[in-house]
């Protein structure tokens, strides 16, 4: 018999730290909750007292954390004044949709103005379209917040359609009994048209934070405790400078970093570097890797102020390319583990297998099998990850957008000796996993590595079932 995984609904909440609310809004959720859902919250909140409240900030955020998650398919932004009825499919996303109609506690014009105290329905894939919500407009009567016009400039609803549609619209409660007061002393907000594009780079993609604190709270909710403040203390700064042989390549032409990480197709990718900036040398070991003769450009060579203005400077690239790694440790076995005059000076020890090899580096250091964690975590929130298991289109894809990519470097990466010298370490290592590894072997990966894991969000599956 097929036992099917119960559907995942993901319920991004921004709280403003008014726990009685919170409260009343959990107890809610659980009623309308069916048993074949399975509802998983993640409540965003600000370290500390900022004013004024971010909402949207906030559910950006969420919707970040979200999309990290594999098999992610309903995302659903809820207001914690907002009751919802207990007949609302969380599931039924496959259009987007304004779950609520006619609200006294918020300003409210039926699917034509949606700000983000409205609750919306969509898909994984509708909110990485329309950019999530706006970080810029400090205020909901901002035209730039309506995220009814992000779906509209997208494409996802027509011209003059509604988000919402009004025959089966459902009817919500405002928990704030006081809210119909209130409402009697505001201005009621209406959509104006623009053709504006600033949705396509102010929203998700511009998302700054740190995660400062994450717990589950009493209801089973992650709760993400963030600072909107990308700071680095002098070990940071220092931990993402690294030393110059294992520093980040600087692309100033491209406004480019580059984070790199050894056993992870390094060399293919100084290869790469090396020739989109017109550096001509012989294809040889030393000439990728050595620092003073590969011509390349390090992010040791900038000033610290210099290092924190591009990392909080939405027009360069920052890229973290990184490798499995069960992959990559294999890799580095069979090319420095099996090198027994490496292994004697660098570890004061040969090995003859892959678990020697193991045990050993859990003691011997080497950058060769560090960790590929080499940031500060909150700041790979806000960059590009590359995976070796993709290296092929991501190549094409990253020089497109730095726009390096024509046809003299298509050919020139199609070349069958730029493929041969530009991987000279290639071993096979996936294919080699369940000859070299045993099961007890790949939970040592885990647990050594478990940091990468978490991060880069590789999945822990053994091979060995």
């Amino acid at each position: 018999m097929t036992v099917l995984e119960k559907p995942i609904v993901y319920v991004v909440i921004p709280f403003d730290g008014r726990e009685n609310k919170y409260e009343t809004y959990m107890e809610n959720l659980q009623r309308i909750k069916r048993k074949e859902w399975k509802i998983q919250t993640i409540v965003v909140q600000h370290d500390g007292n900022i004013s004024p409240f971010s909402r949207a900030f906030l559910l950006n955020i969420g919707i970040r954390e979200v999309l990290k998650r594999r098999s992610v398919k309903c995302i659903a932004t809820l207001n914690l004044d907002v009751s919802v009825p207990p007949n609302v499919d969380f599931f039924m996303c496959d259009k987007p949709k304004e779950v609520c109609g006619d609200l006294t506690c918020i300003n409210h014009v039926d699917g034509v103005y949606v700000s983000s105290a409205n609750i919306v329905l969509a898909s994984a894939e509708h909110w990485e379209v329309v950019n999530g919500y706006t970080n810029k407009a400090s205020k909901k009567e901002d035209v730039r917040a309506n995220l009814y016009h992000r779906f509209k400039a997208s494409g996802l609803i027509r011209s003059h359609e509604k988000l919402t549609d009004l025959a089966n619209k459902k009817s919500c409660k405002c928990i704030d009994q006081n809210a119909d007061e209130r409402k009697k002393k505001t201005k009621q907000i209406m959509y104006h048209s623009d053709d504006s594009n600033e949705w396509k780079t102010d929203g998700l993609t511009n998302t700054k934070y740190c995660i400062d604190k994450s717990y589950t709270d009493k209801f089973g909710s992650t709760r993400l405790k963030i600072n909107s403040t990308l700071k680095l203390s002098n070990s940071e700064m220092a931990m993402i400078k690294r030393p110059l042989y294992t520093s980040a390549i600087v692309l100033l032409k491209y406004k480019l970093i580059f984070f790199w990480s050894e056993k992870s197709g390094c060399t293919y990718w100084k290869r790469i570097f090396q020739y989109i900036q017109g550096i001509k040398m012989i294809m040889t070991e030393e000439n990728a890797h050595h620092a003073f003769k590969n011509g390349l450009f390090t992010i040791t060579h900038f000033k610290d102020s210099e290092v924190l203005s591009v990392m909080n400077n939405d027009s360069w690239t920052k890229v973290a390319f990184v490798r499995e790694p069960r992959e990559r440790i294999l890799s580095s076995f069979l090319d420095k583990g099996l090198d027994d005059h490496f292994m004697k000076y660098f570890c004061k020890k040969k090995v003859k297998s892959l678990s020697e090899f193991i045990k050993l580096i859990k003691t011997c250091k080497d950058r060769h099998w560090e960790s590929q964690v080499r940031l500060p975590r909150c700041f790979y929130n806000h960059i590009t990850i590359g995976y070796m298991s993709d290296i092929k289109s991501f190549t094409m894809l990253l020089l497109k957008k730095v726009g390096a990519w024509n046809d003299n470097v298509e050919k020139w990466l199609q070349s069958k000796n730029v493929s041969i010298a530009t991987r000279p370490h290639a071993r096979n290592a996936k294919e080699k996993i369940l000859k070299y590894y045993t099961r007890e072997l790949e939970q040592d990966i885990f647990d050594m590595y478990a940091d990468e894991y978490d991060v880069f969000h590789f999945e822990k599956k053994l091979f060995h079932s």
